[in-house]
Parts: C-alpha cells; structure tokens; sequence
C-alpha cells in the first residue's frame, strides 16, 4: 500500500494539517483537490472534495464525510431515489438540467410534443 503524495497550502500545527487548508493530489491520473478544514491530518469540519464530473461538499469527521452531497460539474445536484426526484426530463418540462439552468429551449421539448401528439392521435 502506496501513501498518497500531493500538495498541501494551508495551516499546520507542529507539522500537520490543521485549520484552513488546500490538498491536491492525483489518483490514477485524475486531479483531485480538497478545500476545507483540516483537524490532526484529516479532512474534519466543513469542506468540498473536487473530483473529475462534480464535487462533493459537506460536513468531514476525521477524514469521513458524514453528512453533504454530490454536485455534478453542470450545477445538477444528485438525488437518492427516495427523495423527490430531478425536477428536468419531466413531462411537465422534458429540457436538461443544463437547458433549463441556462434558459434554453431543446428539441428535445418539439420531440417531446411529436411523441406525444403521435401516441395521442395512433393508440
């Protein structure tokens, strides 16, 4: 077992992470980068992991994130199935999360009404 080797900006106390604090280091040829606070070496308090597609923002203890979420790169935050679900690709409203948090329309929405109109007229 390898130590993880990276990059570290922020406060210490007799050498360690502690406090504010920046890490950046390279798992299997992706960057990954934590902003947050930082108790005995660890990700502790509050904090956000960067990792390729999104990032996940919360509460660590102890190097464990034990409350927050995932945000993907587009601003779309994930949800579990149990909770109420993504509020694009609807009926109400078939855009994208990124068509609808940039006010665009989509094909998707005139393929949408097609579909709709052809199932409507032939079934």
């Amino acid at each position: 077992m390898s130590l993880l080797q990276g990059e570290y900006q922020g406060e210490t106390i007799s050498g360690r992470y502690e406090g504010f604090g920046t890490y950046n280091v390279t798992v299997n040829n992706q960057q990954c980068s934590y902003t947050g606070n930082f108790e005995n070496g660890q990700f502790h308090g509050a904090g956000t992991l960067y990792v390729n597609g999104g990032k996940f923002e919360g509460r660590w203890e102890f190097g464990k994130m034990v409350e927050g979420i995932f945000i993907f790169e587009d601003g779309l935050k994930y949800k579990k199935w149990d909770e109420q679900m993504w509020d694009y690709c609807s009926t109400e409203d078939p855009r994208f999360h990124r068509e609808i948090s940039e006010g665009k329309s989509s094909l998707c929405l005139f393929h949408f009404i097609i579909f709709t109109l052809y199932f409507t007229l032939y079934s």
